[in-house]
């Protein structure tokens, strides 16, 4: 379950007891840094930074997505290539779930400083494969403790040529724990780290591709042994066609991806869009981030990239909006140029005219513009109107029109349903905003 041959030295001594009793805490941090000061623990930090940074740029395309279980813990396994399988997965995972990806590494790898940091910043953990069951044992916490964990089935590094047999560990830990295994099959990543080589090849880029994943009900049909080696057939088929993936593939992927989007966002937007600050609105930036290793050109993400700008935009400090404003403005351009009618799209601007000052463009005519386009098309993207209500009546409101706006929030708001939650906290707020403008004009 490494990626090296094992070790002939003796096991370490177990690890430290956890302030509750004999076994290591759950909570750890299973990939820490044991710095021994400051600077060390900065240097490890900026070092570690910038290899991500630069490794980014050699990831070509990573679908599949759709197929990941809602959240941890499962396993992962996949082909061994190179170091370059542990940075590409972890960067999929850290992007989607917003967690590290633990990757079990033979502690032989962990030579130098330097390398041990670049392992650490991919998620490893360190494990002596003499050690069985020590192995075992720090497996079964980081599942217990509901972390996503990555195992290489073939137990070493092949050469690209053809898979190596699959050991059964992976697939005994997933049967035992009752966890969803993942099968992925990863694409060149021996062209860009190859071998003896701390530094990608120039121009070289790598792929992954997710599939559909094994369910613990398919081990208690099937058994071990078949489901190890129905994986084997499935990563071997995707590693040996000329198309491993496709455009069509990648769009579903991006599709997924936008859809998750939206959702972070209306969980944000029903809690009041004034309340939304740049730290809330991370995860959707992770995900755009996400999706241009799937489809780049996604017009259902470009417009979720579009509505997180706006907010970011709204959130920030008064003497930073203006360096944001740009990027804003050509988002917006960009997405109406593409759909002139998206209700989002349209939304955002009105948001942003809404609550913006003049100096940057604010202007409370163009926010009721902004939002009755909003709400008049909303039906045509099959998009329930009332999520636009409460704004376009704030926008009504502003602009002198109060018995418009309470006319509008009584007739859409009369019997609406209170489940789920997100509907009673947008019925909740139509209510509140409707004691508020009678009050302000009884």
């Amino acid at each position: 379950m490494s990626n090296q041959q094992p070790s002939a030295r003796p096991a370490r001594p177990a690890p430290r007891p956890g302030p509750g009793g004999t076994s290591p805490d759950l909570n750890a941090d299973y990939t820490a840094v044991p710095a021994k000061c400051l600077v060390l623990r900065a240097i490890y930090r900026v070092v570690t930074w910038l290899f991500l940074f630069f490794m980014r740029k050699h990831i070509d395309r990573i679908v599949g997505l759709e197929h990941l279980p809602e959240k941890g813990p499962f396993v992962i396994v996949a082909n061994h290539l190179s170091y370059m399988d542990d940075f590409l997965l972890a960067h999929a995972i850290r992007l989607y779930y917003g967690e590290k990806l633990y990757i079990p590494t033979n502690r032989k790898a962990f030579k130098g400083i330097f390398r041990s940091w670049l392992h650490l910043a991919c998620g490893a953990v360190e494990i002596d494969p003499a050690d069985r069951e020590g192995t075992y044992r720090a497996l079964r916490r980081l599942i217990a403790d509901g972390r996503i964990v990555l195992v290489f089935p073939e137990g070493t590094r092949s050469d690209g040529k053809a898979l190596l047999p699959f050991k059964f560990g992976a697939f005994n830990l997933a049967r035992e724990l009752g966890v969803p295994l993942v099968p992925v099959a990863l694409l060149d990543t021996h062209r860009v780290l190859p071998k003896c080589r701390l530094w990608p090849v120039k121009g070289s880029r790598a792929s992954a591709v997710m599939l559909p994943p094994v369910l613990p009900a398919d081990f208690e049909r099937d058994g071990v042994p078949a489901v190890k080696a129905s994986c084997r057939e499935r990563l071997a088929a995707v590693l040996q066609s000329e198309a491993p993936w496709n455009a069509e593939a990648a769009q579903v992927t991006a599709r997924h991806l936008a859809a998750r989007a939206e959702h972070l966002l209306e969980d944000l937007i029903e809690r009041g869009p004034e309340m939304i600050r740049w730290t809330d609105l991370r995860p959707v930036f992770r995900l755009v981030e996400l999706a241009s290793h799937s489809d780049p050109g996604s017009h259902e993400m470009q417009v979720q990239q579009f509505r997180a700008w706006g907010f970011r935009l709204l959130s920030a400090p008064k003497p930073l909006a203006p360096l944001l404003l740009p990027r804003f403005r050509a988002l917006g351009a960009c997405a109406l140029r593409r759909d002139p009618h998206q209700p989002f799209v349209h939304y955002v601007h009105g948001q942003f005219h809404l609550r913006a000052p003049r100096i940057v463009g604010g202007s409370r005519q163009r926010a009721l513009a902004s939002f009755e386009e909003a709400y008049r098309s909303a039906p045509s993207y099959g998009i329930d109107r009332t999520r636009f209500s409460i704004s376009y009546a704030q926008a009504l409101a502003r602009n002198g029109q109060r018995h418009h706006a309470l006319h509008l929030l009584q007739r859409d708001f009369a019997g609406y349903p209170l489940h789920p939650t997100r509907l009673k906290q947008r019925a909740e707020r139509a209510g509140a905003l409707v004691l508020r403008l009678q009050a302000a004009h009884p």
